[in-house]
């Protein structure tokens, strides 16, 4: 008899390979849906990778962080040409 589902989260390492012959190392973490009697993965990290013909994992670099909204101003503000006021267009004397 199998035993009931718990509904805690469950977090598991995961070796993928892959067609080169690398091996992906993720850290997948699942929790089983009840109505629908499978396990719904909620995230999918990459940890690292073993490439072919090696047995230990090799580290893989980090994700860029996302630019702050005040940072994306700046750089949209920079690339803007500056404001130019023709003498055509001048009302003075």
């Amino acid at each position: 008899m199998p035993a009931k589902p718990s509904g805690e989260i469950k977090t598991k390492i995961i070796h993928q390979p892959q067609k080169n012959g690398d091996i992906y190392v993720l850290e997948r973490k699942t929790i089983y849906d009840p109505d629908k009697k499978y396990n719904k993965v909620l995230s999918s990290k990459l940890i690292g990778k073993i490439p072919k013909g090696e047995k230990n994992p090799v580290p893989t670099r980090p994700k860029k962080r996302k630019a702050t909204k005040s940072a994306k101003d700046e750089y949209s503000r920079a690339a803007e040409p500056p404001v130019r006021c023709d003498e055509s267009q001048s009302t003075g004397p």
